[in-house]
């Protein structure tokens, strides 16, 4: 029975670990900016390596940094996403 307590333990754990290690959860953590973009928005394809996904965004430049939202058709795929950018 302890054996069994420890496996759902360390699983959890690792299952925890993966969500917190997720990129695209940490750029949204980590980088969001809440104030408006004024410069100029591009249509691009990103890639995010450890997800083995992509997604069609808006990414611009100004000099403050790097700014990317969802392009509106990638907003019509996950509407969640959306409050990030």
């Amino acid at each position: 029975m302890m054996l069994k307590a420890l496996f759902v333990l360390v699983v959890a754990g690792l299952m925890a670990y993966a969500w917190y290690r997720n990129d695209l959860r940490r750029i949204i953590r980590d980088y969001a900016r809440l104030e408006a973009f004024h410069g100029t928005l591009q249509q691009r394809v990103v890639r995010f390596p450890l997800d083995d996904t992509e997604t069609d965004c808006l990414p611009g430049a100004d000099r403050d940094g790097l700014y990317m939202t969802s392009s509106p058709r990638a907003a019509e795929k996950k509407p969640s996403m959306v409050a990030a950018g």
